[in-house]
């Protein structure tokens, strides 16, 4: 039988369980890291770029769905295009 004390240690454990592992997670220490990998503010100025230029095109100041959705397909440092 499960006592209470050993649920409530269960619970505490797995509270501190998770808590390491988003820990780890936002130090990038969970897996290794790939040197070559593109810096996260590289990714961040490209889609700014791009949705600037949709917005631009688009005229209304606003992207569309699927503008968006371009946005975010980055492959390679470029857009895909459908």
């Amino acid at each position: 039988m499960t006592r209470p004390e050993d649920a409530a240690r269960k619970t505490i454990d797995d509270a501190l369980t998770a808590a390491g592992v988003l820990k780890h997670a936002f130090e990038g220490k969970l897996v290794p890291q790939e040197p070559n990998d593109e810096p996260a503010s590289a990714l961040l100025d490209r889609i700014r770029t791009a949705r600037a230029q949709a917005s631009a095109a688009n005229g209304s100041g606003r992207t569309s769905r699927r503008g968006r959705a371009k946005v975010l397909q980055a492959d390679d440092g470029g857009l895909d295009d459908g």
